[in-house]
């Protein structure tokens, strides 16, 4: 059974492939809004679609494995998509 993680405990580092696996989750992202985005379907589940993919790419661009471990291409790539997403979404 897992428990959740109290603010004071330290966390653990992370696997160097959970690390490449949430790159590229974040890649995933990237690819499925900028598909969406030029597909330019409107309604309220892409919209769903497409803002939870921009909050995880946010979040993404928070985590320390993420950031220590991608490139400057896949960080400006994140943060493009991102940015895009919620300016479609409007």
């Amino acid at each position: 059974m897992f428990r959740k993680a109290q603010p004071n405990e330290q966390t653990m580092t992370t696997e160097p492939e959970q690390t490449a696996q949430d790159i590229k989750a974040s890649h995933d992202s990237v690819d499925l809004i900028n598909q969406i985005v030029a597909d330019d379907q409107h309604n309220d589940e892409i919209h769903y679609t497409v803002d939870r993919n921009v909050r995880h790419l946010r979040n993404c661009l928070t985590l320390p494995h993420i950031m220590d471990n991608a490139t400057t291409e896949d960080k400006i790539a994140f943060a493009d998509a991102a940015t895009l997403g919620e300016d479609w979404v409007g």
